[in-house]
């Protein structure tokens, strides 16, 4: 690599610490980086993020993806994890007024808290460790028939009947619903 080039790798990686410092700390970078993990893990990133695409991601196959992310937070009274996505900007796709993504990806991070044995540096490069992902793999039919409009919660995909996954499942679980997907529209164009 020459010298230019080595430069200009530095000043990309020095903004990036400088604009994200923190990538935990705030719900859109979450977002982002939940979209890249299931991309990647997909392999269907495109050359570059479009903020206003219809849809956060697309298969080779033609499945379209809505992504939501969300960091875990916890209730004053219990303290258990509550998790909720907000979908708002999603409101006139769950309403049928166009086109509603596929398959729906509910993410949830927890990462550890910087400490001496876990120094800030390696808390920010776990935001990319499967390890410290939840994730939930729904039909879009079913967000849609939900009725949430604004917020979905934990209980509301537990309602649906759909249970939180390890993010290193995510793959093989993405595989069979859409596989389900298919054969279920198939026997319905019969």
């Amino acid at each position: 690599m020459d010298h230019l080039a080595l430069a200009a790798l530095v000043r990309i990686v020095r903004f990036y610490k400088w604009a994200f410092g923190d990538l935990t700390d705030t719900d859109s970078d979450i977002g982002v980086i939940g979209e890249f993990l299931v991309g990647d893990t997909l392999g269907c990133l495109s050359e570059g993020r479009k903020a206003q695409d219809v849809f956060d991601l697309r298969t080779a196959d033609d499945v379209s993806i809505e992504v939501k992310s969300t960091a875990t937070t916890k209730a004053r009274v219990t303290g258990d994890p509550i998790r909720s996505w907000m979908v708002s900007d999603q409101r006139t796709a769950l309403e049928g007024k166009r086109p509603l993504a596929d398959v729906w990806v509910f993410l949830a991070a927890k990462f550890p808290k910087p400490s001496k044995r876990c120094p800030a540096v390696f808390t920010q490069l776990s935001v990319f460790d499967a390890a410290y992902w939840t994730c939930w793999v729904v039909p879009g039919e079913a967000v849609r028939a939900s009725g949430c409009r604004t917020r979905i919660s934990e209980a509301t995909l537990t309602r649906l009947g759909v249970r939180s996954i390890p993010f290193a499942d995510f793959k093989s679980t993405f595989r069979k619903l859409v596989k389900e997907r298919k054969l279920r529209n198939g026997s319905e164009d019969k």
